[in-house]
């Protein structure tokens, strides 16, 4: 979706991993480059 111009969400805590540092790793280094990441709470906030 990225890559064809959507402006992508990626909810964090609605996600896993196989390790809490991979967790952190993807939404702290890697997501950002490719859309927002937030929380589900948040967008139960937006709504």
């Amino acid at each position: 979706a990225h890559e064809h111009g959507y402006n992508v969400v990626l909810v964090e805590d609605l996600m896993s991993t196989f390790t809490d540092e991979m967790q952190r790793f993807a939404c702290e280094e890697i997501f950002p480059r490719l859309g927002r990441v937030t929380t589900s709470e948040a967008i139960a906030l937006d709504a």
